[in-house]
C-alpha cells in the first residue's frame, strides 16, 4: 500500500475509535437485537466513512444510496429505517467536525474507502 492510503486507513481507524462516543447516549432498547445491533454499528460505520468523504471533497452519494437501500431491505417500517438514517447522518456530522482542524493531505485513498465500504453495504454477511 502507498503511504496516502495508510495515512487514509490510520484516519479512518482514530475516527472510528471515536465515533462511538458520539453514540453513547442511544437507548438500550434501540440495540436490544442483534440485527439492530448489527445495523446500528453498520449505520455508524458507513457514516464515518462518508464523513471522510465529505471532508475530503469526494462525492458519498453511492454510500448514502447503498446504506438506504440497505435499510429499505431490512427495515419495511418508515420508523425503524428513519431512526438508523438518522444515527448514519449523525456520523458524518461527528466525523466532519473530528476531522475539521486536520490536513487533506491524507486523503488520497478516499476513493478505495467509499468502494470498500459500498461493498461491506451491499455484500450479505456470511
Amino acid at each position: 500500500m502507498t503511504r496516502r492510503v495508510l495515512s487514509l486507513l490510520a484516519l479512518l481507524i482514530s475516527v472510528l475509535g471515536i465515533a462511538p462516543l458520539a453514540f453513547a447516549q442511544d437507548s438500550p432498547e434501540s440495540l436490544s437485537d442483534d440485527d439492530q445491533a448489527t445495523l446500528a454499528d453498520l449505520a455508524t460505520e458507513a457514516g464515518t466513512t462518508a464523513g471522510v468523504a465529505a471532508f475530503c471533497n469526494a462525492d458519498a452519494a453511492s454510500i448514502n444510496s447503498a446504506f438506504r437501500t440497505l435499510l429499505h431491505a431490512t427495515y419495511p417500517d418508515h420508523a425503524s429505517r428513519h431512526r438508523f438514517w438518522q444515527r448514519y447522518e449523525a456520523a458524518i456530522l461527528s466525523t466532519i467536525s473530528t476531522l475539521g482542524s486536520r490536513s487533506q493531505s491524507s486523503c488520497d485513498g478516499v476513493n478505495l474507502a467509499i468502494q470498500n465500504e459500498i461493498h461491506r453495504l451491499t455484500q450479505p454477511a456470511p
